[in-house]
């Protein structure tokens, strides 16, 4: 937390704020600007918690230029951070609706964004909501993020009461709420969709419910702009077929999308040992720098107050270790209007027992 000077704030993240702050490293990079993803634990329950360091574990193993990075979780003292590579031009979406880009730029984010998922997938890992919204954009690179709802494994099976992005989401995943490499491809379709039209929501005009009886009875999309009609071509037949099994993997489209743009192969490997090479380097510079530590202090037994509480042992709970009343499902408190559950009849907003 002593390395972290406040900036600003840039937003509200799902469980807190977002701020851009600084990061003094000790190392050659100085001070780095960084986003931060500010979590107060009073305010979270036990499941939201877990989430939080969930989406951290499975950042820890990315080592890639169009993912973006973890630089480290500081969780001494409240409110936990998760301390994030910074994108100069924010969300993918927003960078979309403000700016004027051209074709060219246009294909140029479709593959850089499919490269994002292709490395996930290498790693064994399901995205599951794949959106322009959950791209960050900075120095001419499209960064994928938010892997809160990601899992490993080349399949999950969804938990039908959760809410999800039902715009974004596969016919047969709606169908039978599993979710598969193949559910990404078609999501990033839907995503290539939302690059070539300016960051616009998909199925405009058409609530949830609606879009769900719309995808699993065979309807698709059409594209109102202009577009390289071979790219067309790829995102409706290899990216939205009815069938899973009849969908490009995401290495192949990848590799059809370079070869359309012009544009080379990045090679993973060599990119991650780079990267990990200049990291360690850093590391050593800083442990030789940094002053030794003092011998530790003889533990002194304190009393403990009545009303004191562990934090990360005890959240969500109250005295007694009975649950706190009032507190919201993990995913009410995650999603707003770009996620439903289609797999109940109750509607888009979630029901709130009411109070006796």
């Amino acid at each position: 937390h002593e390395d972290i000077q406040t900036t600003k704030k840039l937003g509200e993240g799902a469980f807190g704020e977002v701020h851009l702050r600084v990061w003094k490293t000790h190392g050659k990079r100085g001070e780095v600007k960084v986003a931060i993803k500010l979590a107060k634990l009073d305010n979270l329950t036990k499941e939201q918690i877990k989430e939080i360091m969930k989406e951290a574990r499975l950042m820890r193993l990315f080592e890639y230029d169009y993912v973006v990075r973890l630089w480290g979780v500081a969780a001494a003292n409240e409110p936990l951070m998760n301390v994030m590579e910074l994108a100069s031009n924010g969300a993918l979406n927003s960078y979309l609706e403000k700016n004027q880009l051209d074709d060219n730029q246009k294909a140029l984010m479709c593959v850089q964004s499919s490269w994002g998922i292709e490395y996930l997938h290498t790693k064994n890992i399901i995205h599951r909501d794949i959106a322009a919204r959950n791209y960050l954009y900075g120095d001419g690179k499209v960064k994928i993020s938010d892997f809160g709802m990601s899992r490993e494994g080349p399949t999950y099976q969804m938990d039908p009461k959760r809410r999800v992005p039902i715009r974004w989401l596969a016919p047969e995943t709606i169908r039978v709420q599993t979710c598969t490499f193949k559910t990404d491809v078609y999501s990033f379709g839907i995503m290539a969709w939302e690059i070539y039209h300016n960051g616009k929501e998909p199925f405009p005009g058409m609530t949830p419910g609606e879009v769900a009886k719309y995808v699993t009875t065979g309807n698709r999309m059409n594209f109102e702009v202009n577009i390289n009609p071979d790219i067309k071509m790829l995102i409706c037949n290899d990216t939205w077929g009815e069938d899973p099994h009849s969908r490009l993997t995401q290495e192949q489209i990848s590799r059809k999308l370079e070869s359309l743009t012009n544009t080379p192969k990045p090679d993973f490997e060599a990119e991650a040992r780079k990267r990990r090479g200049a990291d360690e380097a850093e590391e050593r510079e800083r442990a030789a720098s940094d002053p030794p530590a003092p011998p530790p202090a003889t533990p002194v037994a304190q009393p403990r107050s009545k009303k004191s509480s562990n934090h990360i042992v005890s959240e969500g709970l109250g005295e007694g270790g009975k649950k706190k009343k009032g507190k919201d499902d993990v995913r009410d408190v995650i999603y707003g209007k770009n996620y439903s559950c289609p797999f109940q009849k109750a509607s888009n907003t979630v029901k709130r027992k009411s109070k006796k």
